[in-house]
């Protein structure tokens, strides 16, 4: 009786856990693997966080660190696929600019739509391990001791990671003047 009484009060936590954090864990997913995915990934994101509850620390963390370092994992088996979608991304950005008179904004839009193609170019280069910091930092909006939460990792060594990771970027992101991964 107790036992069943247990697994209830785990997926009431669980379903909280959901209702709070689905939607993040779901743009996080979306863009690392498509939009087509990223519900997968949170369906089993909260099946993996439902069938380790055990191994939830409280005292290791927020449980949002702990549901994004399992969806981190998860994402990690469709590794494949997100290099290549970030090239298909960066592919798709590029197009000729307009020979005639365009206007100033075209242009802008023209330099923006190149920008984000060498940025993304760029990530998709990265090693995953690296490509998952950038990520959890830029996309996400995580400070150091979160993203080293999720990666499991001493703050410490993630800010490091994070400082050279930034600057071997600086040199695309300044060229545009994209100046919150260099920071």
């Amino acid at each position: 009786m107790s036992r069943t009484r247990s697994v209830v009060d785990r997926q009431k936590l669980v379903g909280a856990w959901f209702d709070a954090h689905a939607a993040d864990l779901g743009r996080y997913a979306a863009r690392r693997v498509g939009s087509d995915t990223a519900g997968d990934v949170v369906a089993e994101t909260f099946t993996i966080a439902l069938e380790r509850f055990d191994r939830f620390d409280s005292s290791r963390g927020e449980p949002r660190a702990w549901l994004f370092g399992i969806a981190t994992h998860v994402i990690r088996r469709f590794h494949r696929t997100e290099t290549r979608r970030l090239q298909h991304q960066a592919n798709a950005l590029r197009f000729e600019p307009v020979t005639d008179d365009a206007t100033a904004r075209v242009d802008e839009q023209t330099d923006a739509a190149r920008a984000a193609a060498e940025v993304l170019d760029a990530i998709a280069e990265l090693r995953i391990e690296d490509r998952e910091l950038i990520l959890l930092s830029a996309w996400e909006l995580m400070n150091s001791q979160q993203v080293a939460a999720v990666v499991g990792q001493p703050a410490a060594t993630v800010r490091t990671r994070l400082r050279r990771l930034r600057w071997g970027l600086r040199t695309v992101t300044t060229r545009y003047g994209v100046h919150q991964w260099t920071h």
